[in-house]
């Protein structure tokens, strides 16, 4: 299981495939009220998603390789608000 406030564990799960998990979020709440996104031909989409994703999992995995220990306290808390943020929507 993913432990959502370490910072090596979310590069992890986004180097992993999470990253289709996180551009499609993206696409479903802030692409969709966009009317540069929504004029968009759908290939040309399918094109700017894979690129994109493909960016976060190489730029997940590229971070991993670095001493994130001093920002991992940061995480943890902003990672924490957000968790919490969230399951108190009902």
């Amino acid at each position: 299981m993913t432990d959502w406030t370490s910072v090596y564990d979310v590069l992890g799960f986004l180097a992993k495939g999470g990253f289709l998990v996180l551009f499609g979020l993206a696409q479903s709440f802030l692409f969709k009220n966009w009317q540069f996104w929504a004029n968009l031909n759908s290939g040309l989409k399918a094109v700017i998603t894979v690129v994109i994703s493909a960016l976060i999992a190489v730029g997940a995995t590229y971070a991993m390789q670095f001493d994130l220990s001093g920002i991992q306290p940061w995480f943890a808390v902003v990672a924490g608000t957000v968790i919490v943020y969230l399951s108190s929507q009902g």
